[in-house]
């Protein structure tokens, strides 16, 4: 009777780890960030840039492109 108790309390640990590391890690890759939208104009060609396309800083992925067009004209510049 003893050598059953041990295993009903080691399967009970087991399960009770494996949910705490299963809640831990859902708690650890929620995403609860606020995302910000930039509006980047550049007067010189950019290469690559399509939608949906990675956008890094300094080698870190920052963002995803949403959207890319043409302006005819840049408000506040001269040409």
């Amino acid at each position: 009777m003893e050598s059953r108790s041990n295993a009903i309390a080691a399967g009970l640990f087991v399960i009770a780890l494996t949910v705490g590391l299963v809640l831990t890690a859902l708690w650890l890759t929620s995403e609860n960030l606020d995302r910000v939208r930039y509006v980047v104009v550049s007067k010189i060609p950019v290469s690559g840039l399509r939608a949906k396309a990675d956008v890094r800083l300094r080698g870190v992925d920052v963002g995803t492109v949403a959207i890319s067009r043409l302006i005819p004209r840049i408000p506040g510049s001269s040409s």
